[in-house]
């Protein structure tokens, strides 16, 4: 992913165990008699989880092309250096840098923007 003039590798986080784990359990849930093993689903659990990230991706490129976000804004939690993404840095180190990093929360009211154009809401 080029930013700024650098190149930067992203890594998606598709969990395969975690989905088979979930199709596993929905299976169980459901099935009458069960004649199916956890492995049964690891096929299904591959394609349904990378199908995921990809249609994730491609709403996130719509957002970066319709100039609604920027690359690094999206992708930065999946920024990788060859031995972590950039959120799991964040996460092994409790936050802190990002914690260190943030200004000071200011006294002014939030301001949430409605979908309508031009509408704010006070809250």
């Amino acid at each position: 992913m080029p930013c700024d003039g650098k190149i930067h590798t992203i890594r998606l986080p598709a969990n395969v165990e975690a989905l088979r784990d979930w199709l596993w359990n929905d299976h169980l849930a459901r099935a009458a008699r069960n004649r199916r093993t956890k492995d049964d689903f690891r096929e299904q659990a591959e394609r349904t989880a990378w199908k995921i990230m990809l249609d994730w991706a491609q709403v996130q490129i719509s957002l970066i092309k319709l100039r609604q976000a920027e690359a690094l804004q999206v992708f930065l939690p999946y920024v990788w250096d060859g031995g972590q993404t950039y959120y799991q840095y964040l996460k092994v180190n409790k936050f802190k840098a990002l914690l260190s990093a943030m200004p000071a929360p200011t006294s002014q009211p939030i301001r949430l923007i409605d979908i309508n154009p031009g509408r704010i809401v006070q809250s």
